[in-house]
C-alpha cells in the first residue's frame, strides 16, 4: 500500500483511571460495544485491521463497498465495527462473525449487517496525522466524511461537547436529569439534520447514551462501596 505507513499498526489503547479528567482540552467519546478496528485504503485495496493486528477483512464483506464509496483514496481511519441489534449494540451477534465458514459468515452479513464507527484520521494521502493533535485529526476527518453522502453503514462519531462541564455529583441526584439533557440535545441534533427522521445514527446515539449512563452508575456505586469499606 502506497501510505504513510505500513499495516499492521498497533492501535492506540485506553489505560485504566480512577477518575475523570479534569481542565481543560479533553475531548469526551462514547464507548462503542464493538471491535476496535483500522481501516487502510490504497485506492481499491482496503484493510480492515483488528486491534491484535490481524486482517478481518473476509468477517466483515458487507463493510468493503461503502468504506470504498466513502472514504478518500489513501488515508488511515480509525474506529470501530459494530452491529446493531433490537434492544441495542449486540456484542453477541458481533462474536459470531468470526467464524472458520465463508458461507456463514456471508449469511450473518445478510441478516445483521454490520456497520463502522469512525472517530479518527490517521493519514490522509501522504500526511502522517499519528502526531498531529486530535483536535486536527478530528477536523480532517469531519472534512473527509460528509454526513449527508455517508451510507447507512458508514458513521462518523461526534465528540460528546456537552460533557466537558459535567460534574458528577457523589450522591447521584442530579446523574438522570444531567445526561437526560445532554442526551436531549444530541438526538435533537441528529434529528434537526434529518428532518425528524430517526436514521441508524440516532439509534446508535441513544444506544450509546444508555451504556454510559450505566458506566456512570456503576463507577459511582464502586466509589459509594469503597468509600462504606473505609
Amino acid at each position: 500500500m502506497r501510505l504513510p505507513f505500513a499495516p499492521p499498526l498497533a492501535p492506540m489503547l485506553s489505560s485504566a483511571a480512577d477518575a475523570l479528567p479534569g481542565g481543560e482540552g479533553w475531548q469526551f467519546e462514547p464507548k462503542w460495544d464493538g471491535f476496535r478496528t483500522l481501516v487502510f485504503r490504497d485506492g481499491d485495496e482496503i484493510l480492515l485491521q483488528s486491534r491484535d493486528e490481524k486482517p478481518m477483512n473476509r468477517y466483515f464483506p458487507e463493510l468493503i463497498a461503502p468504506l470504498a464509496a466513502t472514504l478518500s483514496e489513501r488515508c488511515v481511519v480509525d474506529g470501530e465495527i459494530v452491529i446493531v441489534g433490537v434492544g441495542g449494540l449486540d456484542f453477541e451477534t458481533l462474536l459470531l462473525r468470526i467464524h472458520p465458514a465463508a458461507s456463514r459468515v456471508k449469511l450473518l452479513s445478510a441478516q445483521a449487517p454490520a456497520s463502522f464507527v469512525a472517530w479518527d484520521l490517521l493519514a490522509l494521502g501522504d500526511d502522517d496525522l499519528r502526531n498531529a493533535p486530535l483536535a486536527v485529526r478530528r477536523e480532517r476527518l469531519e472534512h473527509m466524511l460528509a454526513v449527508d453522502s455517508l451510507p447507512e453503514s458508514v458513521r462518523r462519531e461526534r465528540p460528546l461537547k456537552g460533557l466537558e462541564n459535567v460534574d458528577i455529583p457523589e450522591d447521584g441526584l442530579d446523574l438522570e436529569a444531567t445526561l437526560d439533557s445532554i442526551e436531549g440535545r444530541y438526538l435533537q441534533r441528529a434529528l434537526d439534520r434529518t428532518g425528524g427522521v430517526q436514521t441508524k445514527a440516532a439509534e446508535l446515539l441513544k444506544m450509546t447514551f444508555r451504556q454510559f449512563r450505566y458506566k456512570l452508575q456503576k463507577h459511582q456505586m464502586m466509589r459509594k462501596n469503597a468509600s462504606a469499606d473505609v
